[in-house]
Order: structure tokens, then sequence, then C-alpha cells
């Protein structure tokens, strides 16, 4: 990895859970103000059944074999590449949209 020291990579690693415990419960929010509320209950298990657990099956799968062929340094470059793509992914949702059409739904 890019930590030259122990405490370096424990301020990163740091950072990594504030951001892996902020991810759910803002991804949870985010289905639920985006589906109508008949249909919450199905959209959170097909979230959570289906698509988490897809994303943490390909991820381990790509990530050893990524880890396998290049080495761990290009695994944690991967993983800094796919955080910015949804990044910029999330900088495209148009929130006040989705509230409009929760609203009309609700």
């Amino acid at each position: 990895s890019l930590a030259n020291n122990l405490l370096c990579l424990l301020v990163s690693v740091a950072i990594f859970e504030i951001g892996l415990v902020t991810y759910s419960p803002a991804a949870l929010a985010l289905l639920s103000d985006s589906v109508p509320s008949e249909h919450q209950g199905s959209a959170m298990g097909i979230y959570g059944g289906i698509c988490e657990n897809t994303g943490i099956m390909a991820g381990a799968f790509s990530g050893g074999f990524v880890w396998n062929i290049f080495g761990p340094r290009v695994t944690f470059w991967m993983g800094s590449l796919v955080c910015i793509i949804g990044i910029i992914m999330c900088s495209f949702l148009d929130i006040e949209k989705m509230e409009r059409a929760n609203k009309l739904t609700n």
C-alpha cells in the first residue's frame, strides 16, 4: 500500500472505516427516499440480498485475481478508482427530483 509507517496505515484504515459505517445508512436512506412506501420492503430486500451480496462476491473475486496477477499495490489503486467513480456517479443524482416524486407517491 501507500503507507510508509504504522501511523499512516492506522489513519488510513480509520478513514476507510468511517466511510464504511456511514455508507450503509446513507444508502438505505437514499433507497427509502427514492422508492414509494408500498415497495420499500421489496426494494430493501433486493438491495441487501442481491445487490450488496453480489458486489461483495464480485469485489472479493476480482480483488483476489488482481492481487495474484499484479500484486497488492494495484488492488488498492483499483479500490480507489472504484470509489472515485462512485463519487462521480453520486454527483449526478437529482435529489430534488426524487423528493418530489416521493411526495407524489406518499
